[in-house]
Formats: C-alpha cells, structure tokens, sequence
C-alpha cells in the first residue's frame, strides 16, 4: 500500500517535469502570427507549467503527512531550482538561450501554484479530488 500510494504521489511529478524538460529541448517551438501573442503565450506556458509542477510536488509532500509549511517550502525550493536548470538546459539546445525573464516567470507561476495547494489543502485538508486518499486516522498518522 505505502509503495502503491508513494508512486501515484511521485510519477505525476516525474511525468510533468519530463515534459517540461521535452519542450524545453525543442530548438524552435511553434510561433503564432503576432509577435505580441507569441511573447505572451510563451510566457503564460512558463507559467502554467511551473504553476502546475509546484502543485504536483506540493501534492506528493502533503499526502507523505509533511506539514503544509515544510511542504511547500521544500515546493518552492525543488521548483525554482528546476527552473533554473531548465534555463541552463537551454544552452545547450542549438537555437535556444536561457532567459532571466523566463525564470521570473515560472517563480510567479511556482507562487500561484503554492497559493492554490495551500488554500486547497488548508481549507480542505481532507479533500479527494486533488489529494485523494488522504482520509486517515490520528492513529494512523502516527505510525
């Protein structure tokens, strides 16, 4: 049961910071017509994943009963060093450089995802959709 509940903790996160990893291998991405709306849907796609990877790692922490605050203090940090490493990963794909802005970018989408797993979480700490069994009891947890 613990193995079974680690992996469907774990594989989420592993699966979306692969993908991340996939796009951010692609020399040249898609552009859109305008140059504008290219730039900002770049830019909310940086957003959005790493919104959605900080939810994932902040959901795997909290269903192994880690406090909601260490949880997503250790979200926060494994995010913004995927981050970071995802730039740098960019310097060695031919046609694309590591950009500063796109940093600041997931840092704000990490943030949004924290906000939204810690309220989830805080006011809902039993919730079923997005972290489901979680029911256990008091006994239970200190085991």
């Amino acid at each position: 049961m613990l193995a079974r509940r680690t992996l469907n903790s774990w594989v989420p996160v592993c699966v979306w910071s692969a993908a991340i990893f996939v796009l951010s291998h692609q020399s040249s991405l898609p552009e859109l017509p305008n140059k504008t709306t290219d730039t900002m849907a770049k830019a909310f796609g940086h957003f959005v994943e790493f919104g959605v990877l900080s939810l994932l790692v902040y959901r795997a922490l909290y269903r192994k009963h880690v406090d909601w605050t260490k949880a997503a203090a250790i979200s926060i940090f494994f995010c913004l060093t995927y981050a970071i490493s995802d730039e740098l990963h960019q310097t060695f794909v031919p046609g694309r450089h590591p950009s500063l802005s796109d940093i600041v970018i997931d840092v704000l989408g990490v943030i949004t995802g924290m906000l939204v797993a810690v309220a989830i979480s805080v006011k809902f700490p039993l919730n079923t959709v997005i972290f489901p069994n979680q029911v256990t009891t008091t006994r239970e947890r200190n085991q």
